[in-house]
This record gives structure tokens, sequence and C-alpha cells, in this order.
């Protein structure tokens, strides 16, 4: 599964992202003041990971997880 992610704006909330298969896993969560430029996940259906992104954190253009 692959998931490109871009959330550019620092919301107080923690924001999630989940897996288009039918379990809906969550791949990603971002904490408070966070932020995403241009990111990729690529995950394995398979198997349920996760990343965790701290509060005011920021991940910039072109990085590429490889998750599973």
């Amino acid at each position: 599964m692959i998931a490109p992610v871009k959330f550019v704006d620092f919301q107080g909330t923690v924001r999630k992202v989940y897996s288009n298969n039918e379990n809906k896993n969550n791949i990603v969560t971002l904490g408070n003041g966070s932020y995403v430029v241009d990111a990729i996940f690529l995950a394995n259906d398979d198997i349920n990971c996760h990343v965790l992104v701290g509060r005011y954190t920021s991940i910039n253009n072109g990085i590429k997880f490889l998750i599973g």
C-alpha cells in the first residue's frame, strides 16, 4: 500500500492516516503542531504497522518511509 501524505498546516489537533484495505489500519499519526510537506509511506498490507510523528515536528520534501 502506498499512502502519500501532505499536511502543510500547523493544526493543534492529532491527525491520522488510515490504510485503504479492509482493515483500515492506522499508518501514520501526526502530533499537535506537526506538519508533513510531501512524504510517501510504503507499507505491507499484511502487517499492522504504525509511524508516530511527535508534537511540533516537521518532515520535508521527498521523504519515503518503507514499513514492514
